[in-house]
């Protein structure tokens, strides 16, 4: 058993409170990728025991920006012992640059999601989205059922020896007509809608308050490490963690 620090009551969420999301990334400057697109890559090197997680591991994002508004997120990873791993992008949205995303459409391929406690801690369960505030496998404004989100969706058809990014999500604002998809190699997907007073970063000085944005996290499952039916976060030496996300822009 492994103990890991604690930074959301008796829980340990994003990787503790020194996770990767506090660190400053080294850069390999700003290159072009086979097609010409420009592209960045950030690494970091986190030592053996960093935050309690066993293994030196070593972690790199690229990030390549095409013509055609794809961004192409690219996940890599390795370690020195076993331990387990899992990468997002945990970037906010707001189609429409400013105010409430209530009326954002939303559409996600899956027809499960994650069961929580009164913790937020999944379950172990996949329910039904069916007759609930979680189907968005027909397309709908994102408030229509529920004034927040956080949870896990269950993608369907996902397959672990799959390395070509699949269409998860879509999201359209109809005042502008800008439009969002998502694709991703992996398993799951983070709907979270930020419901806070003071705001977090984004355009503005105020950056973006509750009901202001959403994120869409691509992911392994949560508690992953503690749920044995969960698809595997564990990471071995000699193993790549390699996924990849892609975010499409587009206007309609």
């Amino acid at each position: 058993m492994i103990q890991l620090p604690v930074n959301l009551g008796d829980h340990h969420l994003h990787g503790g409170p020194g996770g990767f999301s506090h660190r400053p990334w080294d850069t390999t400057g700003v290159t072009r990728g086979e097609d010409g697109a420009p592209e960045i890559t950030f690494s970091l090197h986190s030592p053996d025991g960093d935050q309690g997680y066993p293994g030196a591991v070593d972690v790199s994002v690229r990030y390549r920006l095409h013509r055609d508004g794809r961004l192409h997120i690219g996940f890599h990873g390795t370690t020195g012992a076993p331990t387990h791993l899992s990468l997002t992008n945990h970037a906010y949205f707001n189609l429409a640059g400013r105010g409430d995303v209530g009326a954002h459409r939303m559409k996600i391929a899956a027809s499960r999601f994650l069961e929580l406690d009164e913790n937020l801690l999944p379950t172990g369960r996949l329910m039904s989205v069916r007759g609930t505030p979680w189907d968005f496998t027909i397309e709908k404004p994102l408030f229509r059922d529920r004034p927040a989100y956080d949870h896990c969706f269950v993608l369907d058809g996902w397959d672990a020896a799959n390395r070509v990014p699949r269409e998860c999500a879509r999201v359209h604002d109809p005042g502008t007509g800008r439009t969002l998809t998502v694709s991703t190699t992996l398993p799951g997907v983070q709907l979270y809608t930020p419901d806070f007073a003071t705001g977090t970063a984004g355009r503005g000085e105020d950056g973006y308050r509750g009901r202001e944005a959403f994120c869409l996290e691509t992911q392994f499952f949560p508690d992953a490490p503690n749920q044995t039916e969960f698809p595997s976060t564990r990471l071995d030496p000699g193993e790549t963690w390699n996924h990849e996300t892609v975010l499409a822009f587009t206007v309609e």
